[in-house]
């Protein structure tokens, strides 16, 4: 009987090490190939006149191992709400719209190229209107991915799981003039717990719980229109305040987004919040939010208040006293 233990440990080992030995390293394979890629500028808006020939110049830097890759041009559509993204592969072929191509013979739309590891390649990206262009705002991205690809998610920071991008905004007008139409149509925190005084909705925060704010820009126009600015939040018997600042966003035509605040140590950003404030122990605050939007001369401006309070510790201290109280009855009947 020992003999077959051990014979069965002495073939049944060796398969699983090999087992081991063939899933491991493919898996490792998968992702050894360090991806560190940057395309920068990463976001360009122009204003032409139709016919107009723009050259807009880039820089595609390697920091990982050294890539196969390909230039693309996505056609580029707001996808939700939050202002992410979809990407539809571009037909260069359709009759009146811009065309793209490269200023490196070497660096070609839509055909690989080697790209070694530190390298930095500088190349402009010539857009070409027609003069038989309409009016309006042409939104587009330019793609630096990885070959083979298995193509695109959506997002809203463009870097993709096989490339990164860049937005290219493309305002035509006869004049040289844009009409903008935006407004903060939400911001507001999301509280763990709120009350309805009258026509007014207080919200209250645990003590230490983080406040997550939400600020939401909507682009009523017909024109892609940036946003930027900061939000300032101020606690009512305290001097000390915290700035957030929002660096510039672009919203397109039609459509909102949801703001992203610039993170730090102490303010934490995420995909479905503006801002995640840090908790405090108590207190009564203002949160304001300032914004250039579009071409507007004035900030919009918009504030709310809420309110942090130590319900957890309030709770857990009656729950002692009572504990307490009950004990002092308790001994005190013993003792008679």
């Amino acid at each position: 009987m020992y003999y077959t233990k051990y014979t069965l440990l002495k073939f049944v080992l060796p398969l699983l090490l090999c087992v081991i030995m063939v899933i491991v390293p493919q898996s490792s394979l998968v992702h050894a190939q360090q991806f560190a890629f940057s395309l920068n500028p990463s976001q360009n808006h122009v204003i032409a006149k139709p016919g107009a020939t723009i050259i807009l110049p880039y820089i595609l830097t390697n920091t990982g191992d050294p890539t196969v890759m390909k230039l693309q041009v996505y056609l580029l559509t707001s996808n939700d709400s939050t202002g992410s993204y979809e990407l539809i592969p571009y037909n260069s072929d359709v009759p009146d719209f811009p065309q793209f191509t490269t200023s490196d013979v070497t660096l070609k739309i839509d055909e690989p190229f080697l790209i070694s590891s530190r390298e930095a390649v500088e190349f402009d990206l010539i857009m070409k209107s027609n003069e038989n262009i309409a009016e309006g705002d042409y939104y587009f991205t330019l793609v630096a991915e990885t070959e083979p690809t298995e193509g695109f998610g959506d997002t809203s920071s463009l870097i993709l799981e096989s490339g990164i991008g860049s937005n290219i905004y493309l305002s035509i007008t006869k004049d040289g003039r844009l009409q903008t139409n935006g407004e903060i149509t939400q911001f507001t925190v999301q509280p763990q717990y709120s009350f309805r005084f009258g026509n007014k909705e207080i919200a209250f925060f645990d003590s230490f719980e983080p406040v997550p704010v939400l600020l939401t820009v909507a682009n009523k126009g017909k024109r892609v229109l940036q946003a930027s600015g900061t939000i300032t939040v101020q606690p009512k018997l305290n001097s000390e305040t915290t700035v957030i600042p929002i660096s510039k966003q672009y919203i397109l035509a039609n459509s909102q987004r949801l703001i992203t605040g610039t993170s730090s140590e102490s303010i934490k950003t995420s995909d479905s919040n503006t801002a995640i404030l840090p908790g405090t122990f108590m207190g009564s605050y203002t949160a304001q939010a300032n914004l250039q939007i579009g071409d507007d001369t004035e900030q919009s401006n918009v504030s709310i208040q809420y309110y942090v309070f130590p319900f957890t510790y309030t709770v857990a201290f009656i729950l002692f006293m009572i504990l307490f109280f009950l004990s002092s009855l308790i001994l005190k009947s013993i003792k008679k």
